[in-house]
């Protein structure tokens, strides 16, 4: 062979053998509803421009680095990759934009700048990818827009070194349009991450693996975490809502490097913490609660701080601010506010925490104290266990906080707003084949009513399951002229 028919051969055999596309292979093939693609940015933009809504578009093995996002706007497409490993995309992602897309199969190596952004999507699904982000950075931004909210899935991703942060809103409206809504415990308005694996070997800071503000909604189970910890911000500046609604159950944290400072910090809203376990290994082996606005030391021009001095806070006469705005424990504003005064009344919905243990034993729940002797006293004041939040209690006779067991030990009596967590009924997952408990409350005195069955799992949405698009095989036809 001549030297120079050598060279090219074995160029050649080296883009077959790693699957880049050459130039001359790059391509989207195919028609409506099934398209086919290379991995290559322009062929897969190509596709997403020609599909229509419904299509699905079938990506081949290979490499590739993206300069930025591929947008899908106003349309559900369903984007299948080879195989985490057999699809490759470095740097960038995709933008799903109103639109409930699927994206499975993939290996994403973001950079720094790099992730999945969805705005205002309802019924994405983002699963099986393998998907690396450096230094806690985001690798998915998920936030609404006006009145419209992202609500989706994010399951069985093998995540190294990212996070999901979840806005409710955008910083036009900060999450008022999601504060105005019911608080919907029980349905799909939220966004959903389960069965996924987060490993964190950056330990340089105290990060974590899910976050939200902005009126968040978001529902974290069965995912097992390795190095990082829950979080939920509160009101931290004018304007800018807390967290509305959190969920975080049967999750596993491990801690590995003793590194992490607490598996779970939460500031705002209101939600359900139970049946999640750690190694013991975590700095502080807690769950911590705290008020932003009381015990921080950021500066609210216009709102002020929660002591009793605020218009946006419930000032309860002698309570010093009672009910702080946005609090835990607080949930649906009276009506939709413009952050004009007079500022509406928020409903009440305390949190419900319980069955959350460590190799010790039962988790404690702590409030945060960390501000000075007059703000802890205030949070003191504010932030009150069986008023606001509700504790696991082993020897629970229905006046405090949370019980547990069969539904024949469940007291018959009870303090309004306790709970009890009956493990022989409800039906809610369908991978364990007995009841799998349900949440009752005490709605009046020695009167149990039903108040909280989790959504279906697995997610409706995961109904799909794992991608199986065949890898192509390297052509076999290639001549070079």
């Amino acid at each position: 062979m001549r030297r120079g028919a050598l060279v090219v051969a074995c160029v050649l055999a080296t883009v077959v053998a790693s699957g880049l596309a050459s130039p001359s292979e790059a391509a989207c093939t195919g028609a409506n509803p099934t398209w086919t693609s290379t991995p290559d940015q322009a062929s897969v933009a190509t596709c997403v421009a020609n599909a229509a809504n419904g299509a699905t578009i079938d990506v081949t093995g290979g490499s590739a680095t993206w300069t930025s996002n591929i947008q899908i706007s106003n349309k559900a497409l369903t984007i299948i990759g080879a195989g985490a490993g057999n699809t490759v995309i470095a740097n960038n992602a995709f933008t799903l934009t109103n639109s409930a897309s699927r994206i499975s199969g993939f290996t994403f190596n973001l950079n720094s700048g790099g992730h999945f952004l969805i705005e205002a999507s309802v019924g994405f699904r983002i699963d099986h990818n393998t998907v690396t982000r450096p230094n806690w950075g985001e690798w998915v931004l998920a936030y609404g827009v006006g009145a419209n909210s992202a609500e989706g899935l994010i399951d069985h991703n093998n995540v190294t070194d990212g996070r999901i942060t979840h806005f409710g809103g955008e910083s036009s409206n900060a999450g008022r349009y999601i504060w105005a809504n019911p608080l919907d415990l029980s349905t799909s308005k939220a966004i959903y991450v389960e069965d996924n694996t987060f490993t964190h070997t950056d330990m340089s800071n105290f990060g974590n693996t899910i976050d939200g503000n902005w009126g968040c909604r978001y529902v974290a189970r069965f995912n097992t975490i390795v190095g990082g910890r829950f979080e939920v911000h509160g009101l931290q500046s004018d304007n800018a809502r807390a967290c509305m609604m959190w969920q975080m159950y049967n999750n596993t944290l491990t801690n590995a490097s003793a590194r992490n400072y607490r598996p779970w910090f939460v500031r705002g809203g209101t939600g359900m913490i139970f049946h999640n376990t750690t190694d013991g290994r975590f700095l502080h082996e807690t769950i911590d609660l705290d008020i932003n606005r009381t015990i921080d030391t950021n500066s609210y021009p216009n709102f002020g701080r929660c002591d009793g001095s605020s218009w946006v806070d419930g000032d309860t006469p002698g309570m010093r601010g009672y009910p702080c705005r946005d609090q835990i424990g607080r949930s649906t504003d009276a009506s939709l506010w413009n952050y004009s005064r007079p500022a509406p009344s928020q409903a009440s919905a305390p949190a419900y925490i319980w069955g959350n243990r460590n190799p010790s034993g039962e988790l404690p729940v702590n409030l945060n104290w960390v501000g000075t002797s007059q703000q802890n006293a205030d949070l003191a004041i504010q932030l009150v266990e069986s008023r606001d939040f509700y504790t696991f209690r082993s020897a629970f006779n229905g006046t405090k906080g949370v019980g547990e067991g069969p539904i024949a030990a469940r007291p018959t009596s009870c303090t309004p707003g306790v709970g009890y967590w009956a493990t022989d009924e409800g039906d809610w997952n369908a991978k364990n084949p007995g009841p799998d408990g349900q949440l009752y409350r005490c709605t009046a005195p020695n009167t149990w009513s039903l108040y909280y069955v989790p959504y279906p799992y697995p997610h409706p949405l995961a109904s799909g399951g794992q991608p199986s698009v065949d890898v192509p095989a390297a052509p076999t036809n290639l001549t070079v002229k």
